[in-house]
Parts: structure tokens; C-alpha cells; sequence
């Protein structure tokens, strides 16, 4: 961890995600750092809010809050948002650039905890777990068909950043043929990987699986759309660790309750926290988490790590590699970008 000056002026980091508990005993060690804690913010509704909680904050260590173009226009001292964790869709990139103001993510700090729980989902979906489940606690035992394999399946991985590569490499040991979207992508690491670089469209048509691991952006918005899912063989398993907005959920339920899909593992919603009446909690075939890919002990010490690591650049003056924007005020690290 790159160490800032001993020398530097106090500055305020205002806490807000509630994942980041762990971050603020480590912070008060930095020389010069006030760290507070103010979860209260994370998925603030109201901008006033967050504007006023933030007030004189050098910095920000982000949860789900909104910040617009207004919100930037408002703050008065705030130089950096350093979202915990990967996503950085509710931040206007635009705005955070126009301001001057550092945009952090921790690229990769979630890989292995995000993987992990989209291959559980896979093979509760394919393997029809809660089902199988519920047969034994009322009563009965084995089913009257045999399940489908994730065994030499075919998955179609959309997005091949750290997550979906480090999915990749578990599919593998399941001989699984791997087929790769990626608008950018690395022909060595995919060729490495056995992936298969294909368009779109034609992953979903011979895909047995699905798995998103694509940033939403606003050409990422319903990317999975009725359109889409009619592409998908009858049959087949839709996966959700990245964001909901990849999905436009309503033509999934359509898809699920018509039979066309067999089933989906969702763990990130359009809407959250999910509401208890919503449709999609009615379907059997809908394997369901709140949101906690990467809520596992090793994702959070990581993201916890790359954090601090950009708070240490950031004090520095040198731009973290997690970095967003290009603040005027930071010169890129030896050796980096």
C-alpha cells in the first residue's frame, strides 16, 4: 500500500455502504484521515440528503446512493467516490468528470465470491434443487425424471471482465463448452480459457445456460429482453449475479411461467430489496439471493483491501487503477496508464 505524506491536511471520508464496516478502523490509521460512518446514506432516495450528509467531505466510500449530475454541482469539497465494490452504475461517470472528481471501483476484489455463487445458481437451476428439496421434506424422494447436467453443457458467459473469466475457469473442471461475449475482448486470455468468442445472439442460440457478468450501462439495459429470450433453446437456464437492469424481468416471467425457460438464478433485482408480492417469487422455477454475490468473508476483505489501496493513491496524488475518470489533479502511477 502506497503510503501518503505524513505532512498531508485532515480529511473527511464519509462511510455510507453498509458492507464496509470493516473500512473505517482502517482508514483512522491513514495520517490525516477523519473516517466517519453514515449508513444511513447508502441508497439514499433524496439527493438533499446526501448532499447535505456529505458536506465537507473529501471523500466518499459509497453504497448504493444515487449520485447525479445535481448532487456534483452541490458538493462543495468532495474529490472521490469510491464505490465498494465493482458496479458503478449509479454514479453519471459524466458529471463525476466534469467535477473533477476520482471515480474508484476495486476491479476483480469480488471475482472468486461473485463466480462461486453464479455456479451454485447454475447447478440449483439445472439440477431443479428446490424441488428436490421440497420433495423430501413432505414426503417424497426421487423424482420421476432425471435432471438435465451442467456437465458438458453448453454456458454462454456475457461479459468477460474478472468475474466472468474467473467463471470460466471453474466451468471447465465441468467440461463445459464456454461461449464469450465480450464487446473487448482479450483473445489470448478467452483462447486460454477455452472460450469460444461468438456474437450475442448466437451464444443465445445454442446456449443451455446463460450467466450476465456485463456492467449495466444504458446499452446494457435490458439486454436480456423479449427479443433475447426467444433466441434461448426451450430449455434453458438464465443466471443474474451482475446487475437487474441487465434483464427486462417482465419478459422473463413470461418466458419462465410459459414454460420456454426452465428456470432462472437471480441474485440482483430491477427493484431492490425485492418485494415480497412480486411475480417472480411465485414461480417455482426461480431460484432466488438478495443481492450477496460477493457478501462472502473473502469478498469483502479483498474489496476492503482495494479501497484502502486507492485511499493511500488518492492522498498521494497518484490515480488508483481502479480509477474511472482522469481528475486533473492526479498523475498516473509508475508504470500505469
Amino acid at each position: 500500500m502506497t503510503q501518503p505524506p505524513p505532512d498531508e491536511p485532515a480529511r473527511r471520508v464519509v462511510i455510507t455502504s453498509t458492507n464496509a464496516t470493516m473500512v473505517r478502523e482502517a482508514l483512522c490509521r491513514f495520517p490525516g484521515i477523519e473516517a466517519v460512518e453514515r449508513f444511513d446514506l447508502d441508497g439514499a432516495a433524496s439527493g438533499d440528503a446526501l448532499v447535505e450528509g456529505l458536506a465537507g467531505a473529501w471523500a466518499v466510500v459509497a453504497g448504493s446512493e444515487r449520485y447525479t449530475r445535481d448532487a456534483f454541482e452541490r458538493f462543495d469539497t468532495l474529490r472521490a467516490v469510491l464505490r465498494f465494490g465493482v458496479g458503478y452504475d449509479a454514479v453519471e461517470l459524466a458529471a463525476a468528470a466534469d467535477h473533477d472528481v476520482a471515480v474508484c471501483v476495486t476491479p476483480g476484489a469480488n471475482a472468486d465470491a461473485v463466480a462461486d455463487l453464479a455456479l451454485m445458481l447454475m447447478l440449483a437451476c439445472i439440477r431443479g434443487l428446490p424441488a428436490l428439496e421440497r420433495d423430501v421434506r413432505t414426503g417424497g424422494w426421487r423424482p420421476d425424471q432425471p435432471s438435465r447436467d451442467l456437465a458438458e453443457a453448453t454456458v454462454a458467459i456475457v461479459g468477460l471482465g474478472p468475474v466472468g473469466r474467473a467463471v470460466a475457469r471453474r466451468l471447465r473442471g465441468f467440461g463445459c463448452r464456454l461461449l464469450g461475449v465480450e464487446p473487448k475482448p482479450d483473445r489470448e486470455v478467452a483462447a486460454e480459457l477455452g472460450i469460444e468468442l461468438t456474437t450475442f445472439d448466437e451464444a443465445l442460440a445454442a446456449a443451455d445456460v446463460v450467466t450476465l457478468h456485463a456492467a449495466l450501462t444504458p446499452s446494457t439495459h435490458h439486454l436480456l429482453g423479449a427479443r433475447a429470450l426467444a433466441l434461448l433453446a426451450p430449455g434453458a437456464v438464465v443466471v443474474n449475479t451482475a446487475r437487474g437492469g441487465l434483464i427486462d424481468e417482465a419478459a422473463l416471467l413470461d418466458a419462465l411461467a410459459g414454460g420456454r425457460l426452465a428456470a432462472a438464478g437471480l441474485d440482483v433485482f430491477e427493484t431492490e430489496p425485492l418485494p415480497t408480492d412480486d411475480p417472480l417469487l411465485a414461480l417455482p422455477n426461480v431460484i432466488v439471493s438478495g443481492h450477496v454475490a460477493s457478501f462472502t468473508e473473502l469478498g469483502m476483505r479483498r474489496t476492503c483491501e482495494q479501497t484502502l489501496d486507492s485511499v493511500a493513491d488518492l492522498l498521494a496524488g497518484i490515480r488508483p487503477g481502479g480509477c474511472l475518470t482522469s481528475p486533473s489533479w492526479l498523475r498516473a502511477a509508475a508504470g500505469g496508464v
